[in-house]
C-alpha cells in the first residue's frame, strides 16, 4: 500500500477520501456520484469507456489486456493525486473515487491467471505500480460494493456499453460470468490483506439503497474501529 494519510480526514472525524471498490458492473459509478452529491464533495469517476484500449481489449484480451492496464495504472495515479493534494490545499471539500489503483492489480492479476497478460509484461507491470504507490497517501475509507457475479453481469448488460455485451472470453451476452466470478474472488482476497491497514466497509449491494442508510453504515463501521483501536492502546 501507500503511506498513511491522518491530513484528509476532517476535524470532526468524517472521511474526506473515499474510494469506491467493486467488481465490473456492480453500479459503483451510481454510488460515487449519489454519494459525492449527498456529501458535497467531488466525484472522481473511472472514465472506462476513454480507455483508448478497452473495446480491442474485449475483443482481443491476449493484444491488448497488458497496454490497457497500463493505461488504466497511469490515470488512476493522476486521480489519485488531484484528490490528496486538492484536498490538502482547500480546493475541494473531499473526493469520492470510484475505483482505486491498487485494484488495478486485481485486474491485472487476473488476465495472468486467464494467460492474457503474459508473466514477464505482469512484472513490468507490478515495478510501476510499486514505484507509483510509495509515493501515494491511502484513502480514509474504502467502501466495496459486494454483488455477486451474476447481478454484475446483469447490470452491465443493462448499461448496454456495445464492448461489454460481445467478447472474446467466450461469451455473446456480455461480460462472462467465469470473469467476474474471477474478479469477485480476487477482491475478497485483496479486500483480507489491505484492511488492517486501511478502513474497509463491505457493503451487500444486491439491491441498491439510499446512499443516506449506506453512509450511516459507513460511519458506525468506521466508529466501531476506532473505538476497537483505541482500546488497544489505551490502559
Amino acid at each position: 500500500m501507500g503511506f498513511p494519510n491522518p491530513l484528509t480526514i476532517s476535524a470532526d472525524g468524517i472521511p474526506r477520501f473515499i474510494i469506491v471498490a467493486g467488481v465490473i458492473g456492480v453500479g459503483k459509478t451510481t454510488f460515487t456520484s449519489s454519494l459525492a452529491g449527498s456529501l458535497k464533495y467531488e466525484p472522481l469517476y473511472e472514465l472506462g469507456t476513454e480507455c483508448p484500449y478497452l473495446g480491442d481489449f474485449y475483443a482481443d484480451p491476449t493484444k491488448w489486456a497488458y497496454p490497457m492496464q497500463e493505461w488504466f495504472k497511469s490515470h488512476r495515479y493522476r486521480m489519485h493525486q488531484y484528490a490528496v493534494w486538492s484536498i490538502r490545499a482547500g480546493k475541494i471539500a473531499g473526493a469520492v473515487m470510484d475505483r482505486s489503483i491498487w485494484e488495478d492489480t486485481i485486474f491485472a492479476q487476473v488476465n495472468r491467471d486467464l494467460g492474457t497478460i503474459d508473466p514477464r509484461n505482469f512484472d513490468t507491470y507490478l515495478r510501476g505500480f510499486s514505484d507509483m504507490v510509495h509515493t501515494l497517501m491511502e484513502p480514509d475509507v474504502l467502501i466495496y460494493l459486494d454483488a455477486s457475479a451474476e447481478t454484475c453481469q446483469r447490470r452491465a448488460l443493462k448499461r448496454d456499453r456495445p464492448e461489454e455485451r460481445t467478447t472474446a472470453f467466450g461469451a455473446d451476452e456480455g461480460i462472462p460470468i467465469d470473469y467476474l466470478g474471477r474478479l469477485r474472488d480476487a477482491y475478497d482476497k485483496w479486500l483480507t490483506i489491505i484492511a488492517p491497514r486501511i478502513p474497509v466497509v463491505r457493503i451487500p449491494w444486491e439491491t441498491f439503497r439510499p446512499v443516506e442508510q449506506v453512509w450511516g453504515e459507513v460511519q458506525q463501521a468506521l466508529d466501531e474501529r476506532t473505538r476497537y483501536t483505541r482500546s488497544l492502546v489505551l490502559p
